[in-house]
């Protein structure tokens, strides 16, 4: 079944995700002394996706713990 083998790619895919989130946040943060509003809105927009590929990353893990994982 294709979903035996989407599932683990979407799960890693989410995980380098929020590392790219993480980076981008520390990059935006460091290259402003002080945070204008701009920049403000930019980090929560990056918060907002890093939660959702969070969520994923969760839901994933446990779909090929508990269901793909019974072979």
């Amino acid at each position: 079944m294709w979903l035996y083998s989407f599932t683990p790619t979407l799960h890693i895919l989410t995980i380098i995700g929020i590392f790219v989130c993480l980076i981008l946040e520390v990059l935006i943060i460091r290259e402003s002394s002080a945070l204008t509003f701009f920049s403000l809105t930019k980090v929560v927009k990056i918060d907002l996706s890093f939660g959702a590929f969070a969520v994923l990353t969760v839901v994933t893990g446990l779909l090929r713990l508990f269901y793909f994982g019974n072979e």
